[in-house]
């Protein structure tokens, strides 16, 4: 983007007759003033590229259509594609490089004769001139000349095309046999704005427009997405209030804290680590599912405060074990040991085995649970037979307060398991 000095007449009372100006005041304020703010603020605030229309679509075998629409190029001139004529009721015009022609808008480009290969179609500027006592929009020029801005369309092969903004890129187009083979928008560049901060302000209130929220630079490099008030909401959603199909979010480490910049969630994707409300941090995590309904609610110290709605979570854990998140491998490195575990993460779980049980007699339960809160397992452990008796079949079972039936008292011992859990199961 070039540079310009600006310089415009100093017109003093132009309703005086001995102050005299004419068409070469004028010329000089459009070349070295009014020309040149319009480019350097279209170049400096806006850059170049695409700014609406200019679809570009295959209308047939070997044939594409341009909308119309605008451009900007590095230079921060005007390429407008306009169906709108230089006299009312006439079609605009546009180059095309297959003819050297001016040719109306929308533009219908034959491809015939074009070489199979991968081109841009390109936008680019081109300026025409109208002769002396042509009509246009307005006056009559009888004797000067007026400058039209007609856009000139090129397709350029993409192998050794460089993207520096005096031609915009539309497409790009694939012939193979002689036809459209591929017609694809990934290369076209739309628009930008510079700017320190995007400020957005919502309509409605008598007494002005309140600010709703700012995208501002960081600092240290980044970007900050803030809301004026504590009641305000910061909401991703798809248009007309309704789901999109996924986020994501790619980060080392994504943090979630409360207004005392106390950390109540934090995922480490470099560890494979997540962390539930810090010490010192007084409040509580909610895991909701799509209709809003309460899943999951943790304490500041990691502990289970709530269980909702249809959640597995016996699945879950065999789930995540299945899946590898802990399998033996990390077991066996001792990569999950219980010293690593944080405190009352099993306090909720207790085991109890027992080495020889017999008939009536019953499973002992964990230190600090109530049989209530228990599932039973037994199995034989050995079977006294005696060769007189011929085949015998024999079993046990367990009832659900742990007490052991087996099929001959006396000579079957069993081995009793019992897994507690706070609450039951």
């Amino acid at each position: 983007m070039a540079m310009h000095e600006l310089k415009r007449t100093q017109y003093e009372d132009v309703g005086d007759a001995t102050i005299r100006h004419d068409t070469r005041d004028h010329r000089q304020d459009m070349t070295h003033y009014h020309v040149p703010v319009m480019q350097m603020h279209q170049a400096a605030l806006h850059g170049w590229g695409i700014a609406v229309g200019l679809q570009v679509t295959q209308t047939g075998p070997r044939t594409l259509s341009i909308a119309e629409g605008l451009a900007l190029d590095v230079e921060g001139r005007m390429l407008p594609l306009a169906a709108q004529g230089q006299a009312p009721g006439q079609p605009g015009k546009a180059f095309l490089h297959t003819t050297s022609q001016l040719v109306d808008v929308p533009v219908v480009l034959e491809l015939q004769g074009v070489a199979d290969g991968t081109y841009y179609l390109t936008i680019a500027l081109a300026t025409t001139f109208i002769s002396p006592g042509e009509p246009v929009e307005g006056r009559w020029l009888p004797q000067e000349q007026r400058i039209v801005s007609t856009p000139i369309l090129t397709l350029q092969p993409t192998a050794g095309f460089v993207v520096d903004g005096t031609a915009v890129i539309l497409a790009t187009v694939t012939l193979g046999g002689g036809v459209v083979t591929q017609l694809s928008g990934a290369e076209r560049q739309l628009v930008t704005m510079a700017a320190g901060a995007v400020v957005v302000r919502r309509g409605g209130a008598a007494d002005g427009d309140p600010e709703s929220g700012r995208m501002s630079p960081l600092a240290t490099g980044g970007l900050a997405l803030e809301v004026p008030a504590a009641g305000d909401q910061v909401v991703v959603q798809r248009l007309g209030d309704r789901n999109f199909q996924a986020l994501t979010v790619r980060a080392e480490s994504l943090r979630l804290v409360d207004g005392a910049a106390r950390e109540v969630l934090q995922v480490d994707a470099t560890q494979a680590t997540l962390r539930l409300g810090a010490t010192g941090n007084a409040g509580t995590l909610v895991i909701q599912d799509a209709a809003g309904a309460e899943m999951l609610r943790f304490d500041a110290a990691n502990r289970l405060l709530h269980l909702g709605g249809d959640l597995d979570v016996d699945g879950i854990i065999r789930g995540h074990l299945a899946g590898g998140l802990v399998g033996t491998e990390q077991l066996a490195a001792q990569a999950v040991t219980l010293a690593k575990l944080a405190p009352d993460v099993l306090a909720h779980i207790g085991v109890a085995v027992s080495a020889g049980l017999q008939h009536d007699q019953s499973v002992p339960i964990p230190s600090g649970f109530d049989r209530s809160e228990c599932i039973f397992y037994v199995a034989l452990k050995y079977v006294l037979i005696e060769p007189e008796l011929g085949r015998v079949a024999m079993f046990c079972t367990v009832d659900s307060s742990g007490k052991v039936s087996t099929s001959d008292p006396g000579r079957i011992v069993v081995m009793g398991l019992a897994i507690g859990k706070k609450g039951g199961w």
